[in-house]
């Protein structure tokens, strides 16, 4: 299995991963995690801080992603579909509000017998939701979209301005973490 390496200047994260189910993530070292499989074998290590830590190795990466495309000089950084899903367990029982109309809704999250996101809007109170199958259709096109914040954006588009939501806080975590919600 090949390994993916990506930088992420904006929360200035390192992550290097292989194909896998992420079961566990231990810190052990502060700003150091270790993500692991079902087996206890490694699929992808992050390092938080990364250019504090690298600052030679990380300075290339950083110009080449703040260039940006399209001269806009931003840089999205993709979702990681198990982190993200561990991150959404971690808001269950929450209210949220969308982020355009700030339209409030409780979350939740079910894990069995199927994973599924539920959304229920304050506003009408009949509960809707994504299967895992359509939230990693989602992410993908989240990660070839240039992170688009714009429900119209997706594929269908239902439920889409709850998901992009998701995607917004989800990074907004990302800049100030310092542990996780395990699995």
């Amino acid at each position: 299995m090949s390994l993916k390496v990506h930088y992420d200047p904006e929360v200035d994260v390192l992550y290097l991963a292989r194909e896998g189910q992420e079961e566990e993530v231990v810190e052990v070292y502060p700003g150091l995690n270790l993500e692991l499989d079902a087996s206890g074998e490694l699929i992808g290590v992050e390092l938080l801080h990364a250019s504090e830590l690298l600052k030679e190795a990380i300075g290339p990466l950083m110009q080449k992603a703040t260039s940006g495309q399209g001269g806009k000089g931003m840089v999205t950084p993709d979702i990681d579909p198990n982190h993200f899903k561990r991150f959404c367990k971690g808001l269950g029982g929450q209210t949220l509000k969308t982020l355009k109309q700030g339209c409030a809704f409780k979350f939740s999250v079910i894990s069995h017998p199927a994973y599924r996101l539920l959304f229920t809007p304050e506003s009408t109170g009949k509960e809707g939701g994504v299967a895992e199958r359509y939230l990693d259709i989602y992410i993908r096109e989240y990660n070839s979209n240039g992170g688009s914040l714009r429900p119209s954006d997706y594929t269908g588009a239902v439920n889409g301005s709850y998901v992009t939501t998701l995607f917004s806080l989800y990074w907004d975590h990302l800049k100030g973490r310092r542990c996780y919600t395990k699995t």
